[in-house]
């Protein structure tokens, strides 16, 4: 295709430590557990209602604090406010080479929080100190697209960047688990592109000219 269109072979069951129980968050915890992976989700109230109606709801799912749950967990997935992100990596400390997906963008309102000579998912590597295998993904794409990614037939695209070869192999395939098309931009560097894409995608579909949140970006080539 002339894409890097990742296909991988099937992973066994992956434990999964979402760190912000936001719509993001929620959506994407429901969505890996009811392909059976295993969840917690993470929270610095890990007893409140929210997390114990996330529970209720999601198979294979328990809660502990972001500490314990990294601890834990196979693979990370960062889904919290751009102004909490730097506070909750640093919180965690050493992550011991785990896989960390970063799907946060770094938005001041609808501006970007950061110059173009950088991305949000390297200040996240950063913040990790080196001790995770950090992947971008799931930031261009609402969360309405990650409870369904089947637009008439066609998969969302899912745009993953990242470093390490091995790590991105697990996205893959827990985006490909979920349904989407997973395609590998390049490294991590390449986040800089896909989190413009995101502010783009949001005043497109919330300011000028409001498509909503129904849609998607899909690369096609000939």
């Amino acid at each position: 295709t002339g894409f890097n269109i990742k296909k991988v072979q099937p992973i066994s069951m992956v434990l999964i430590a979402i760190i912000g129980a936001g719509n993001v968050g929620a959506t994407l915890g429901k969505a890996f557990a009811q392909k059976g992976h295993e969840i917690i989700y993470a929270s610095r109230d890990p007893t409140s209602d929210k997390i114990k109606a996330l529970l209720a709801s999601t198979p294979k799912s328990r809660a502990d604090t972001i500490e314990k749950a990294a601890h834990d967990a196979q693979v990370l997935l960062l889904s919290v406010p751009w102004a909490g992100a730097e506070s909750t990596i640093k919180s965690i400390g050493n992550l011991g080479g785990k896989i960390l997906i970063d799907a946060t963008n770094p938005l001041q309102g609808l501006n970007p929080a950061l110059p173009n000579t950088t991305s949000g998912a390297e200040d996240v590597e950063k913040w990790a100190n080196g001790t995770a295998k950090v992947v971008k993904a799931f930031n261009t794409i609402n969360f309405n697209v990650m409870a369904d990614p089947n637009f008439h037939g066609i998969k969302s695209d899912l745009l993953i960047a990242g470093d390490d070869a091995e790590a991105k192999k697990v996205v893959t395939q827990l985006g490909t688990d979920i349904g989407f098309e997973v395609v590998d931009v390049g490294p991590l560097k390449q986040a800089r592109g896909t989190e413009a894409m995101t502010i783009f995608w949001i005043t497109c579909a919330f300011a000028v000219p409001k498509w909503g949140p129904n849609w998607i970006f899909k690369i096609t080539r000939r």
